[in-house]
């Protein structure tokens, strides 16, 4: 499926499964229906939309900012002082 050979990636898929005991293998599953369950709520939801969408507006906002405002005084210092 991938073109690249990685052979870690090998070495890790050859590696046989380690049986979990039922104890384990209810709290790894308690574990994931929380997360699971968690994933529904308003405020889950909102961080995602934050982490996702809008810090890096805000970040690519300031970014463009900042870089209009070093050209508008590089244009004021260089340019117009001719």
């Amino acid at each position: 499926m991938n073109p690249h050979a990685d052979p870690l990636a090998d070495k890790l898929a050859r590696l046989p499964d380690a049986p979990l005991d039922p104890r384990a293998a209810a709290a790894v599953l308690r574990r994931a229906r929380s997360v699971l369950a968690d994933e529904k709520r308003a405020v889950v939801r909102l961080q995602r939309l934050w982490t996702g969408v809008l810090l890096p507006a805000v970040l690519l906002g300031c970014a463009v900012l900042y870089t209009w405002g070093a050209l508008q005084t590089i244009e004021r210092v260089y340019v117009a002082g001719r």
